[in-house]
């Protein structure tokens, strides 16, 4: 019979590379996680829009902006060539709508805020002969 002394899991003397805890790792999954499925809720969100501006983005990525409270959601323009203006007014009057779909796909106790910025326009590509 083994002791509980021997049986229980050894803790090294050594710091880990993600620190004393090894939280770090772990809070940076979360972080990706969390932007993965808010880009996701947005694709699908935009998608759905009933302002055509909003309806020709594509999302491009969301990053921590500074940190998970806040997203900075990277958006292109499709097809259409609208102002840079006119763009980001449309995301602003969509915001809730865009904000609560977040909401209902990620799984935390508050919604993080969106920050919405243009990255540059999806470039016409031809076709290969």
């Amino acid at each position: 019979m083994t002791s509980r002394r021997n049986s229980r899991r050894r803790k090294s003397s050594q710091p880990s590379a993600l620190g004393e805890s090894g939280q770090r790792g772990h809070e940076d999954r979360k972080v990706h996680q969390l932007c993965a499925q808010a880009e996701r809720a947005l694709s699908f969100a935009l998608a759905q829009s009933p302002n055509s501006i909003v309806l020709d983005l594509v999302v491009f990525a969301v990053e921590p902006y500074p940190s998970a409270s806040r997203l900075l959601v990277l958006v292109q323009p499709g097809t259409a060539r609208e102002s840079r203006q006119a763009i980001l007014e449309a995301l602003v009057e969509d915001m809730g709508r865009l904000r609560t779909a977040v909401a209902e796909t990620v799984n935390r106790k508050r919604a993080p805020e969106l920050v919405f910025e243009l990255a540059p326009p999806i470039e016409e590509v031809e076709p290969w002969v």
